[in-house]
């Protein structure tokens, strides 16, 4: 395989000296830091609080900082790692961070905590700017600090800006985030949604039915990106914003077809004055979203020929539990029901035309 490969989400593992070496703002004795839980898993311990929630509602995933894999905390290693992938440009998420900007009760303590994370990618991709992208963690705690900070780590060399898919219950089609949207519309930057869980204060899909990681991770994923997308479809967000990129992360693509399609018909059902859409679901999304896919999902094809292959992204999720490491891209590469044209998209032209950068 010749073409390039852009992995458009992996992530990596917050290290933890990260708030001793990467706050630049005062925290005094609020200082998160990790500690081992009774059963020796690792924690952060935030506002007094365990993060991942061990268990009961909330309940998130277990980490071990021993088993990762080097290169979620050393980029050389990282990049030796997408040298036998080949893997030519990495996309990078946050892990533990992702909940800074929806878990934390704070929002001073929230926009310090995101701020910090920043600094710590913005140092790890130092390593090698063109190859390794970073992803900013936002405040939804505080929109106006968000839009800022994503701002400054745009400025820096980051290519977009992470977002739960709702903040306590608020949809992000509610105008309160409309500093983040004009922001990046602004700076030609996308914000790109990706769901989580491991906290009690901003509970995701699934979290008040199940209290056991297994059914919550299997259903707060896709049901989260499902409810983003009505928010900012439906909510009217890509209506005032035409120009806004938004990409949608670790639920595959298989779902796509179906919701759009339910979002169609409740627009073509409805009374008009029920909805602030001025056209259907699918044309907002050619128009200014992508998604990612696994790359071995059975219903890729599927959503290809229902979608089209010019708005799917090609991701790793390197390396959390359930990444595919090693051959994720040869999962995709060599597949037979997917054409070389549509590998191409997939794998470059579509994660290019959502981060806006271009390779050397």
């Amino acid at each position: 395989m010749t073409q390039v490969v852009i992995d458009a989400d992996g992530h990596v593992a917050e290290p933890i000296d990260m708030f001793e070496k990467y706050a630049d703002l005062p925290l005094g004795d609020r200082l998160p830091h990790v500690v081992k839980d009774d059963r020796g898993f690792d924690r952060w311990v935030i506002e007094g609080r365990l993060y991942p929630t061990p268990e009961g509602k909330g309940v998130g995933p277990k980490l071990r900082y021993g088993v990762f894999r080097e290169g979620m905390l050393n980029p050389v290693e990282r990049l030796k790692d997408m040298e036998f992938e080949g893997i030519h440009t990495a996309v990078i998420f946050l892990s533990v961070a992702m909940r800074f900007g929806w878990g934390i009760e704070n929002p001073d303590l929230a926009v310090v905590a995101c701020r910090t994370y920043n600094n710590f990618i913005l140092d790890y991709c130092s390593a090698s700017p063109e190859r390794l992208k970073g992803v900013a963690a936002l405040p939804l705690q505080n929109p106006s600090a968000a839009a800022e900070e994503l701002r400054r780590c745009v400025s820096k060399g980051m290519v977009g800006g992470c977002l739960s898919p709702h903040f306590r219950g608020i949809g992000l089609e509610k105008e309160v985030y409309d500093p983040i949207y004009r922001a990046a519309e602004e700076i030609d930057a996308p914000v790109l949604i990706h769901a989580s869980n491991g906290t009690d204060l901003s509970p995701a899909a699934g979290v008040e039915r199940y209290d056991k990681f297994f059914f919550v991770h299997i259903v707060c994923h896709p049901f989260e990106q499902m409810l983003a997308m009505l928010s900012l479809i439906g909510g009217g967000v890509l209506e005032r914003f035409p120009r806004l990129r938004v990409g949608f992360f670790e639920s595959g693509a298989g779902y796509l077809p179906y919701w759009l399609e339910r979002i169609d018909e409740h627009y073509e059902d409805f009374p008009k004055d029920s909805t602030i859409m001025k056209m259907s679901a699918t044309e907002y999304f050619h128009r200014q979203c992508f998604i990612s896919c696994e790359p071995a999902e059975k219903e890729l094809r599927h959503a290809i020929d229902v979608i089209g292959a010019d708005r799917i992204l090609f991701a790793s999720d390197y390396h959390h539990f359930d990444a595919k490491f090693p051959h994720t891209v040869t999962a995709l590469a060599e597949r037979r029901d997917i054409t070389e044209q549509e590998k191409q998209k997939i794998f470059c032209a579509n994660p290019e035309a959502l981060f806006r950068f271009k390779k050397t």
